[in-house]
C-alpha cells in the first residue's frame, strides 16, 4: 500500500550514538521528523521507522495490531545495536 506523503520512515546514518524514535497509535514518522532532524543534524544516528498499518488508509490499520508494532520496533533496535554503542 502507498505511504501517505509526509509519513514515510526515515533513518540517518551518522555516528556510534544512535536513536531510536517511535510515532504513537495512529500517527507517523511526520510527527518526530523535527526530533529527527535535529539529533541527525547533530550527528547522531537516527531511525524513525513507519510502524505497520500507519502512515497509508485506516483500513490497513485494521489488520495490524500490537504485535506487528512491537516487531518492528524490535527489528529497528536491533539494527541500530549492530550499527552504534
Amino acid at each position: 500500500m502507498p505511504v501517505l506523503p509526509g509519513a514515510e520512515p526515515f533513518r540517518h546514518e551518522g555516528g556510534e550514538v544512535g536513536v531510536l524514535l517511535c510515532h504513537g497509535f495512529t500517527g507517523s514518522p511526520q510527527s518526530l521528523r523535527p526530533w529527527a532532524d535535529f539529533l541527525a543534524e547533530r550527528g547522531l544516528t537516527v531511525s524513525l521507522p513507519l510502524l505497520p498499518g500507519h502512515g497509508t488508509r485506516w483500513e490497513d490499520m485494521a489488520v495490524t495490531g500490537w504485535q506487528d508494532w512491537y516487531a518492528e520496533v524490535d527489528r529497528e533496535l536491533r539494527v541500530l545495536r549492530e550499527r552504534c554503542d
